[in-house]
């Protein structure tokens, strides 16, 4: 298990130009894999690229605060805030600088060079002393400051053997913010911290490497959306053409008339029981009596002629008159009209 330190920091002299002046980059961290406190501890930073992916991660910038405020214990809330870093740069020498968005207060105070020195706070892992992620930056007057201590110099205590010089109150502030009893001992504290440790390393791999039983890549996604839209639309098309072709078996059929296609179209394209009804319909309606007589039964399409129907033929008959040459003055008339 990779366990992690969230609070350690160092001290970098703040670049100020002339006295009234703040200026718009800072340096953050050095150049260089090894980053050195001056109290004698290094860190590792051998992935910056890294701090700017959880940079980017972040919803607002890192707040600048004094004296690390932002990184107290229990409510890590600061009073005065000098500003945000809203942008960093990875230089070609590796050395890492923020872009400052400073507030009035600020301004005042690096203006008038009451403050010098810049501390970055940053996560680290405990066993290699990789910087993880940048959570904060102060402006110190001390640039001896580390932040484990907050205050002094020293090495890094061993949680299992320092003695605690907390007071009661922020004791008991701790154990609640950790679920614990008030009373709880320094082994389940430490226990409780680490918990949240590997929690906080669990839920930053989960986010790089979703569970695949729970996600799929975004092309796979893409992929089986289009190919079910494309499926959708087939089987739509393929519908439409059976629900026309039984429409107009229907006309012709005489079950329906042709002035009430489109409202039968419509109907059958509502939904399965808009069909169903529909075939009910015409299966047991009646063949309409202009179907009948109308003689369409008998329309060539091809050429554009119909034959005589039964009583025309009868007419013609009585008038001692060729079916065919009937049918061309009954074609005379209509034009004629």
């Amino acid at each position: 298990m990779t366990n992690t330190s969230p609070i350690a920091a160092i001290a970098i002299a703040l670049n100020t130009g002339e006295e009234g002046t703040v200026p718009e980059w800072i340096q953050l961290l050095p150049a260089g894999q090894t980053v050195a406190g001056y109290d004698g501890r290094t860190w590792l930073n051998d992935r910056p690229e890294d701090l700017l992916t959880m940079f980017d991660r972040r919803p607002s910038g890192l707040p600048i605060d004094f004296e690390h405020g932002t990184e107290e214990w229990p409510d890590g809330k600061a009073k005065d805030i000098a500003g945000y870093i809203v942008e960093l740069d990875l230089k070609d020498d590796g050395s890492l600088w923020g872009k400052a968005d400073w507030t009035e207060l600020g301004r005042e105070k690096v203006g008038s060079r009451q403050y010098r020195h810049v501390s970055p706070a940053f996560f680290y892992e405990i066993n290699t002393n990789r910087i993880l992620e940048l959570t904060s930056v102060a402006l110190t007057v001390d640039p001896n400051l580390q932040l484990t201590a907050l205050n002094r110099r020293g090495p890094s205590p061993e949680p299992n053997t320092s003695e605690s010089t907390m007071d009661k109150e922020k004791r008991r502030a701790l154990c609640r913010s950790l679920g614990l009893a008030d009373e709880a001992s320094d082994d389940a504290i430490i226990k409780a911290v680490e918990e949240l440790d590997a929690g906080k390393a669990k839920a930053e791999n989960a986010a790089q490497m979703p569970d695949v039983e729970k996600f799929v890549p975004r092309s796979d996604y893409d992929k089986v959306v289009s190919d079910r839209d494309t499926a959708l639309n087939s089987l739509k098309q393929t519908a439409d053409a059976e629900i026309a072709d039984l429409v107009d078996q229907a006309i012709k059929d005489g079950k329906i008339a042709p002035a009430s296609k489109d409202y039968h179209l419509a109907a059958c394209r509502s939904g399965a029981e808009g069909l169903t009804s529909f075939k009910a319909f015409i299966e047991g309606a009646p063949v309409l009596a202009m179907a009948e007589n109308s003689g369409l039964d008998t329309v060539d399409p091809g050429k554009g002629k119909a034959a005589l129907s039964a009583d025309q033929k009868k007419i013609a008959d009585q008038l001692g008159l060729s079916h065919d040459d009937f049918a061309k003055d009954l074609a005379s008339d209509k034009g004629a009209a």
